[in-house]
């Protein structure tokens, strides 16, 4: 009988190009918690290197580090900078209880 290696999942090794990373983000979004999405957008940060990601976004590493804590309350108007840099945006839609 042989003997079956599993290799440890990597998110990383699925995060490369901008259409990867929004369908990740999305899915996340849509079919988690905000927890879980900002797990997700963590993800994504530390595939494409928080010092540039931090440096493109205008904050600096340690406050990245902090608003991506899912402890933590992050600005809307850091995750729309996050975004931008990952080359990726929000998306809206309406739900099945529309506001009138």
């Amino acid at each position: 009988m042989s003997k079956i290696e599993f290799k440890r999942f990597n998110i990383d090794d699925y995060l490369m190009d901008s259409e990867s990373i929004a369908e990740y983000l999305n899915d996340m979004h849509t079919n988690g918690s905000i927890e879980e999405f900002l797990v997700a957008l963590n993800d994504v940060v530390r595939a494409k290197g928080v010092k540039n990601i931090a440096q493109e976004a205008g904050v600096n590493r340690e406050s990245l580090y902090k608003s991506l804590d899912s402890s933590t309350k992050v600005r809307f108007e850091t995750i729309v900078n996050i975004l931008n840099v990952l080359g990726v945006e929000f998306s809206f839609k309406p739900t099945t209880a529309a506001v009138r």
